[in-house]
């Protein structure tokens, strides 16, 4: 694990999930694995949430959830999901 000397918000919500992410690797119980995994993706997707705005404050940007995703899965085509 790496000591964190963080600035950017970006890199220390990386430092979380990859430190959720370490323990889960380093767990024998099921339960606690799960739980850390799920953790980690879990601060990953918050970090994506801000960095892709999914409130829609941006001009021209798709603004709740379904259509963010729908946006990452064709790219803007314009299809529903």
């Amino acid at each position: 694990m790496r000591t964190p000397q963080r600035r950017v918000p970006a890199d220390f919500q990386l430092h979380i999930a990859e430190r959720w992410l370490d323990r889960g690797a380093e767990s024998r119980d099921p339960f606690a694995k799960f739980f850390c995994y799920f953790a980690g993706v879990n601060a990953l997707y918050h970090l994506w949430s801000k960095a892709d705005d999914i409130r829609g404050r941006t001009p021209g940007r798709p603004g709740n959830e379904t259509m963010q995703i729908g946006h990452l899965f064709c790219g803007g085509c314009g299809e529903r999901l």
